[in-house]
């Protein structure tokens, strides 16, 4: 047992042998403690709270500070070791990377994962640390593109009746505003089911025609189904029986949903939890290039004269719907379907059918080979100007123009029976632009939507569809 008032030497210690002894004024010399002779404290910057400045050149200099070389400073200084700790453990994230790369040319570039990949990983994480009492350093899943993901929890605290973990999101090589937010998801006990809800940050849906109804959160359905899923194989692991609610959030998420299309769209408040693959593709356009003349060109070099091309996973989709296109080479054009009418031209390629939904496609009926809707966004005043043609009138194209979708745009077409003279004036000059941007080229266009499904076909593009499917 330790006698009282004695000197604790753990505590304090004197090298008066070192030549530079008392390096720091302002401390009396049989106070003075060289414990800490080089600051624990320096890695935490300006919070360190001792008498640092940072010189014209960045470094900082603590030449004026004396707080770890005064004794009484000793438990001052020890309390500040937990946030030390996340410090490197917050290091050792940064290096624990997603490695999942895609080829460029000669370029390797990194995916990152979306929100909704990140929701589900904190919600398993939170989960666990709910029904068990413990939270892995790792959390991991499957995702819905089949790729494995596992990655450390950012954040993991357990409070009275519920559990929380975080995730930090990872945009990979080509990070968006979302990049380095921290997805959280708060799980507590419920009496049954497994229910999904947004708390701060998350946006809310304001207006009709997106992915979820109004006045709910804007938290689509497949990382909905990934939560879902995610959560359900902890409780099923663990033996629970009872319900369990998820509460998404994303600190800093309505700051960085303003610098979004999401106000514009009619999600207020915050950010959207998305993905339908899970997965972040590195969106460098000149890599995007790269990868479609590379593909195009090995579809050609294996003897094909026959192309499908499509923006994304959507339109991959629905082509698996048709057996009879399956010997076809599929190629994703992302946002850039000119550059890629371009290169399978160049390919040798005789036909070539580009299938899409109709919120990118459309866009050729203006002439717009770049769908980026930084390039150009004029899906709503296309649906206006050829319902206008076809004789509808000006409450039926303001209504036009107050939707925020595509699908908003044919439910509006429906009720004024204009559906069919819209798009197929629509798809008329798709036609006419495609015809001149594919020269010799048996160039056509397939619209689908996810809603209302198959929605038309160009000229060449009905022609194509039809002897393909055969």
């Amino acid at each position: 047992m330790r006698k009282p008032d004695t000197v604790e030497n753990h505590a304090f210690f004197q090298n008066r042998a070192c030549e530079y002894f008392p390096c720091h004024a302002g401390v009396p010399e049989e106070e003075f403690n060289c414990l800490f002779c080089y600051c624990p404290l320096y890695t935490l910057g300006e919070r360190c709270g001792g008498g640092c400045v940072y010189l014209e050149n960045g470094v900082k200099s603590c030449e004026n500070c004396a707080f770890p070389h005064r004794r009484e400073n000793y438990p001052a200084v020890l309390a500040r070791f937990p946030e030390l700790a996340e410090l490197a453990r917050k290091k050792t994230e940064k290096k624990m990377a997603f490695e999942r790369y895609i080829r460029s040319g000669q370029r390797m570039l990194r995916c990152g994962y979306t929100t909704g990949t990140c929701a589900a990983l904190a919600a398993a994480g939170a989960a666990e640390l709910l029904l068990t009492g413990h939270a892995p350093e790792t959390v991991g899943l499957r995702t819905p593109a089949g790729v494995p993901v596992e990655v450390p929890l950012a954040e993991r605290r357990k409070g009275d009746g519920f559990a929380l973990c975080a995730v930090v999101k990872d945009g990979g090589d080509d990070p968006d505003v979302t990049d380095g937010l921290l997805i959280q998801a708060r799980v507590e006990r419920t009496g049954a089911g497994i229910t999904i809800h947004g708390g701060p940050g998350v946006g809310r849906v304001t207006k009709p025609g997106l992915d979820r109804p109004v006045g709910e959160a804007a938290i689509n359905t497949v990382p909905r189904q990934m939560i879902t899923e995610a959560v359900e194989r902890v409780r099923s692991e663990t033996g629970y029986t009872g319900g369990l609610a998820v509460t998404v959030s994303v600190p800093g998420g309505e700051a960085a949903a303003a610098r979004t299309f999401n106000p514009a769209l009619g999600v207020e408040g915050g950010i959207s939890i998305l993905g339908t693959s899970g997965i972040v593709e590195p969106m460098s356009e000149a890599a995007i290039v790269d990868t479609i003349a590379l593909e195009t060109r090995q579809a050609a070099a294996a003897g094909n004269d026959r192309l499908l091309l499509t923006p994304g996973n959507y339109g991959m989709d629905f082509l698996n719907r048709f057996p009879g296109l399956s010997a076809v080479p599929r190629v994703k054009c992302s946002n850039f379907p000119g550059e890629a009418i371009d290169i399978a031209a160049l390919a040798g390629f005789r036909e070539v059918l580009l299938v899409g939904h109709i919120g990118k496609l459309v866009k050729l009926a203006g002439g717009i080979m770049n769908t980026h809707s930084r390039n150009a966004d004029c899906r709503r005043e296309l649906f206006c100007a050829h319902a206008a043609l076809a004789g509808a009138g000006q409450a039926v194209c303001r209504a036009l123009m107050e939707q925020v979708t595509t699908d908003g745009c044919i439910a509006v077409l429906d009720r004024a029976g204009l559906r069919e003279p819209v798009l197929e004036s629509l798809l008329a000059a798709t036609q006419t632009h495609l015809d001149r941007r594919g020269g010799g080229l048996a160039l056509g266009a397939v619209v689908f939507s996810n809603e209302y499904g198959l929605l038309g076909k160009t000229r060449t593009g009905e022609v194509l569809w039809k002897r393909w499917n055969e």
